[in-house]
């Protein structure tokens, strides 16, 4: 991986974690950036590559007492809670994490028009929040 892939995965991840905090906890977007976050990780992790701020525990993830405690993965939150809606959603970010992944890494040939429409609507987003504090 070099600094560029690095950088970019940074980039998509604090990107994806921002539009997961501006939406209502249990929404459908925050589910499924959930999951593209923990398919982030998985996907990083598998291939024995770190990151700052995307592998090992994130500065949230911690237990009632305060100490860093990792969160489950996706398919393990699968198998806890069994199937329903929200982890289907959950389920269906990791897939889409696993695989923005892979593509910033260069291991599959394919880009997904998702992830062109995702980066796109965050840079609008972020133009029209930039502007409106200038009104």
């Amino acid at each position: 991986m070099d600094e560029l892939q690095r950088e970019e995965l940074q980039e998509l991840f604090r990107a994806v974690d921002s539009v997961r905090l501006m939406n209502a906890p249990g929404s459908k977007l925050a589910l499924m950036t959930h999951g593209i976050m923990l398919g982030m990780r998985e996907a990083l992790e598998l291939k024995k590559l770190k990151v700052e701020g995307i592998t090992g525990n994130w500065y949230y993830e911690k237990d009632n007492e305060g100490n860093p405690k990792r969160q489950k993965s996706a398919n393990q939150l699968m198998r806890k809670e069994g199937k329903s809606k929200e982890m289907e959603l959950v389920a269906e970010g990791n897939v889409m994490g696993v695989r923005w992944t892979l593509e910033i890494l260069g291991l599959t040939d394919n880009i997904s028009k998702e992830r062109i429409e995702f980066v796109k609507d965050y840079r609008r987003h972020q133009e029209e929040m930039i502007k409106s504090l200038f009104k």
